[in-house]
């Protein structure tokens, strides 16, 4: 039950207005029946793709909030701003999205998800005989690290995080 609780509230929060807690939760139920995860663990194939690639994915996520809490927003939080949709808010950049950020994942999600991917394939189809699968291990290490780097490359080049404060209160993260 535990684990059905928290991808129904997330598809909910796609879109709060169209899809109910109940109907996030009927996505998430029908999503895993399609998805048949109980098949996966009799291919060592598939159980390897499914962790590497769900690896190559995080990891930039995580890269390019390390990036915007230390490198480019100093440390600052706006915790009012934190839980607003107005378009006001610090965090509201384009239309509820940070576009840097968006470009981040893309780029650092298909470099990591190609770690994955490719040397196993070269191999397969006998391109290569050098074994380089073993890089594919390392693929959320490479996506944190390209996921920083170009968000961080990004928000110098042209920035969305506005650290000039609104005669708001900042925090720095430690509670009072």
């Amino acid at each position: 039950m535990a684990n059905f609780i928290s991808p129904a509230f997330d598809f909910s929060n796609v879109s709060p207005q169209k899809i109910s807690w109940r109907m996030g939760g009927m996505i998430a139920a029908v999503g895993s029946v399609i998805l048949t995860p109980w098949n996966w663990y009799s291919n060592d194939d598939a159980i390897h793709y499914t962790l590497g690639v769900l690896g190559a994915l995080i990891g930039p996520l995580f890269g390019i909030l390390i990036a915007g809490y230390y490198l480019v927003g100093k440390q600052k939080v706006w915790v009012e701003d934190m839980y607003t949709m107005k378009p006001s808010g610090k965090y509201w950049f384009r239309n509820g999205y940070n576009p840097n950020a968006v470009k981040s994942v893309a780029i650092s999600g298909v470099v990591s998800i190609a770690s994955v991917l490719i040397p196993k394939a070269l191999l397969d189809s006998g391109a290569t005989t050098v074994n380089a699968t073993w890089i594919g291990n390392y693929s959320w290490f490479l996506g944190c690290a390209l996921g920083l780097l170009t968000f961080w490359y990004f928000e110098k080049r042209s920035p969305m995080i506005n650290l000039e404060p609104n005669g708001v209160e900042v925090n720095d993260g430690a509670l009072a």
